[in-house]
C-alpha cells in the first residue's frame, strides 16, 4: 500500500498558494519495452491528468486515456505515489501500470501525439520530474509478459469501517475504500445517501481479485 505521507516531492518550494489538482498517470511498456509518453500543446506527459469530480483515479485514467491516446485500457495496480509542484497546481499523482486492450487509433481530444520511446529518453523528454522519476523508477518493472490487471467488479453496497471511512462492498464479496479525503481524494458523493445510491452498479478495480501476478 502506497501513502501519501511518504510520497516523494518534486517541482519548487516556495510559499506561494497553488491549487490542489489531485492527478493520475499511465506506465504503458510495449513488447520493445518501449514507455508511451504523450506529447499535447502545453508540454510532454505521460498518459493521463486531473481527476475530476465524482471519479475514481481509475475511471479517470480510462477517460484520459481515450481523450489523450485513442486507447480503452485495463488499469493495474498503482505503482507509485508523487506530488508534483509547478507555478500554478499542486498535484498530488498517482501512477499506474495499464494493458492497452484496444487502440482506436483516434484520440477524442485534438493536439496529442503518442510516443513510444526508450525508458531514458522518454524520462529526458517529460516535462514534470515526477514523471521522469516515475519512468526511471518503475518502466523495468513492467512490460506485456507480466499482468497488472484488476477485473472490474460492481458495487452492491457500502458501510463504514471502525475509522468511520466508507467502504464499498463489491459483487465479489471483496471490498474497497471509497474515502473522501480533500485535498488528497475527492468523493463529495460518498458523503450522502443519495451519492452512494447513485454510484451502485459501479464498476471498481478488484485487487482480492486481481487475475494475474503483480508487480511488487
Amino acid at each position: 500500500m502506497h501513502e501519501w505521507s511518504t510520497a516523494r516531492r518534486f517541482g519548487p518550494r516556495d510559499e506561494r498558494t497553488r491549487t490542489f489538482r489531485p492527478s493520475v498517470y499511465a506506465l504503458a511498456v510495449n513488447e520493445r519495452g518501449q514507455v508511451a509518453i504523450v506529447r499535447a500543446p502545453d508540454g510532454t506527459f505521460l498518459p493521463g491528468g486531473g481527476i475530476d469530480p465524482n471519479e475514481t483515479p481509475e475511471s479517470a485514467l480510462a477517460r484520459e486515456a481515450m481523450e489523450e491516446c485513442g486507447w480503452r485500457i485495463a488499469v493495474g495496480d498503482c505503482l507509485g505515489l508523487a506530488v508534483q509542484a509547478t507555478s500554478l497546481y499542486e498535484k498530488p499523482s498517482s501512477f499506474f501500470a495499464i494493458s492497452i486492450v484496444d487502440d482506436t487509433g483516434t484520440p477524442t481530444e485534438a493536439g496529442h501525439t503518442t510516443l513510444w520511446l526508450p525508458p531514458d529518453q522518454a524520462a529526458q523528454q517529460l516535462m514534470h520530474e515526477s514523471h521522469a522519476w516515475a519512468v526511471r523508477e518503475f518502466a523495468g518493472r513492467i512490460g506485456p509478459g507480466i499482468r497488472t490487471i484488476r477485473p472490474a467488479r460492481r458495487i452492491i453496497g457500502f458501510h463504514q469501517d471502525a475509522e468511520q471511512h466508507w467502504v464499498a462492498d463489491l459483487e465479489c464479496g471483496h471490498t474497497q475504500h471509497v474515502r473522501h479525503m480533500p485535498p488528497w481524494q475527492l468523493r463529495p458523493w460518498v458523503l450522502t445517501p443519495e451519492g452512494r445510491a447513485g454510484k451502485i452498479g459501479l464498476e471498481l478495480r478488484c485487487a482480492g481479485c486481481a487475475d494475474g501476478p503483480t508487480v511488487s
